[in-house]
């Protein structure tokens, strides 16, 4: 009688982790396809997010026509630090600051100037910090076009480039109006 019982327990156990395989790489799946949906959705954005970030940054406009400046210094800033989506740094590094901005937040942009070098440079680079970047878009209808460009270059592992990029040239914010990128002044234009 006893084998019985042991029988039923083992082959209960035996469905149990069958299950929660199942259950495992169907949400795989689902993570795959979502993965492979945004990877297709945005491969042309990414292409623009990329050479904007590439340090060639004589050779680089905004939206509008004006020059980028920075892209080298971004490249430099960022260059041999590990990015992942939206994370910047070594996974094991023993603190991690989380960034919530909107792209065309102009205390956002002021901390990105004046404060991102240093803690990259200091202890993101030394590996004592691991940095993440939430983006949220209330500024108006720029943040939201900012927020998709910054996603894209996420799945390219060149999120902090873009955004520190982004925030060398910011320009004008537009509060929700339906005036279009290219004539808000976005970018701001760089003395030739």
């Amino acid at each position: 009688m006893s084998s019985r019982v042991a029988r039923k327990e083992a082959a209960h156990r035996l469905r149990i982790a069958a299950e929660a395989q199942a259950a495992r790489r169907a949400r795989q799946q689902r993570q795959l396809r979502r993965l492979i949906g945004t990877l297709v959705a945005a491969v042309a954005v990414v292409a623009v997010a990329v050479a904007a970030s590439s340090g060639h940054g004589s050779r680089l406009t905004s939206l509008s026509g004006g020059r980028l400046s920075g892209a080298a210094f971004s490249s430099r800033l960022f260059a041999g630090i590990p990015q992942h989506g939206t994370v910047l740094g070594r996974a094991a590094a023993p603190v991690r600051l989380v960034e919530f901005a909107d792209l065309q937040c102009p205390y956002c942009d002021e901390y990105a100037v004046h404060a991102l070098p240093s803690l990259v440079a200091n202890y993101v680079r030394q590996g004592k910090l691991q940095m993440q970047f939430e983006n949220l878009s209330f500024i108006g209808p720029d943040s939201v076009t900012a927020g998709r460009v910054a996603a894209a270059a996420a799945e390219q592992n060149r999120l902090w480039n873009f955004v520190d990029l982004l925030y060398l040239n910011q320009g004008e914010r537009t509060p929700d109006t339906s005036r279009p990128l290219t004539s808000t002044g976005f970018w701001r234009r760089c003395p030739d």
